[in-house]
């Protein structure tokens, strides 16, 4: 019987293939089983498009109906990239014609770093305009958008069937410490320098060091929740492969010591070592975090999935299923960013717990990662 660590060999043999990190064997050859748990696995990681891709164009014996059930899923990935990037470039459009300048962030500005853009799955299209907030929410709304429920960080909206977000500031700098240490050099980095894609022209995109404080910061603030994935280990990977010789180590070092969030960024280099074969990382974190905190960090990757409470007619499953994450939740916010949950969170959660547990209904999850 095929074992979850056999499924993981497969799942990342496949994917550094496809992103140019290791040669590809002769043919992929699995047994029907095997081909089934890879199909569910890819799913989980956010990569399912991208597997698919790399076992089609090669040599397999990939049986037709496992094929058939990761077609289903692949097209509506690939019809809902084409729509975003078409939606990305006319509200480029609808920007420029203000003078206002657009910096995408995360997802599609992700995506031009794999071998196949279109592959690489996003929830949202996230932007910034460089202090053009409110004008830009205004705009939307008489474009014809709806607009969805607001954070502080960033407004909502869907547009021409596209979520779109757009960012007041870039990370929550209110969350805690680490955040609001990130930050100082998020908010200036972004407005200052910029970088950009033949791919997308017209649109800008973050310098490569502001990027990589980005990409961290961005992972670190998912990573109690269980929505740290292969997927975003992967756009690291990826972006180390295009900007690696172009950061400034010494500053990113400086930034996330700083911050004191460099045993976490050491526990996403030693996975990527461990499952990318991936080691372009000039600066040694090796002895910030013990194993027990890798451990965690590592399985939570591999093997977790966000943190839903179940659907129930049972207000006692509900409450047990919502206090056995919010425990899950905690130890991992003390894991990653080494203090205490509670410090900044006591309100914040007593609020939380209430709303939960008195609201009639099921609850569901919250929260979608980039």
């Amino acid at each position: 019987m095929l074992t979850i660590q056999q499924t993981e060999h497969m799942f990342f043999t496949i994917l550094r293939a496809h992103l140019g990190l290791a040669p590809r064997p002769e043919s992929y050859e699995l047994t029907e089983t095997e081909w089934q748990k890879l199909l569910d696995y890819s799913q989980v990681q956010g990569l399912v498009a991208v597997i698919y891709h790399e076992i089609v164009s090669h040599k397999s014996n990939l049986p037709l109906h496992v094929k058939a059930q990761w077609v289903l899923k692949v097209v509506p990935c690939k019809q809902k990239s084409v729509k975003q990037h078409e939606a990305l470039l006319r509200l480029r459009d609808l920007l420029a014609a203000r003078s206002i300048e657009l910096v995408l962030l995360k997802g599609e500005a992700l995506a031009l770093l794999y071998p196949h853009p279109e592959l690489r799955s996003c929830n949202d299209i996230d932007f910034y305009t460089m202090g053009h907030f409110e004008e830009v929410n205004q705009l939307l709304l008489e474009q014809g958008a709806t607009a969805l429920p607001e954070t502080g960080k960033h407004s909502s909206f869907l547009w021409e069937g596209v979520h779109l977000e757009n960012h007041r500031k870039i990370n929550d700098d209110d969350y805690n410490e680490v955040q609001e240490s990130i930050a100082r050099y998020l908010g200036p980095g972004i407005d200052r320098n910029h970088l950009s894609d033949p791919r997308l022209p017209g649109i800008l995109l973050p310098d490569a060091d502001t990027g990589a404080l980005f990409l961290m910061v961005h992972m670190l603030r998912h990573a109690p929740s269980n929505e740290m994935t292969v997927r975003q280990i992967a756009d690291w990977v990826v972006y180390l492969k295009r900007y690696g010789n172009s950061l400034d180590w010494g500053y990113l070092d400086r930034v996330w010591r700083e911050a004191r969030m460099e045993h976490f960024v050491g526990m996403v280099v030693r996975f990527c070592r461990e499952y990318f074969r991936c080691d372009s990382f000039p600066l040694d974190y090796s002895n910030t975090y013990n194993e027990e905190e890798y451990r965690l960090v590592r399985e939570d990757i591999l093997h977790g999935e966000p943190l839903p409470v179940r659907h129930s007619d049972s207000r006692y499953r509900q409450v047990r299923a919502l206090t056995l994450n919010r425990l899950h939740f905690r130890r991992m916010y003390n894991v990653v960013n080494r203090e205490r949950y509670y410090k900044y969170h006591r309100c914040w959660v007593l609020f939380f717990f209430l709303k939960k547990i008195l609201k009639i209904g099921p609850v569901v999850r919250e929260h979608a990662v980039e």
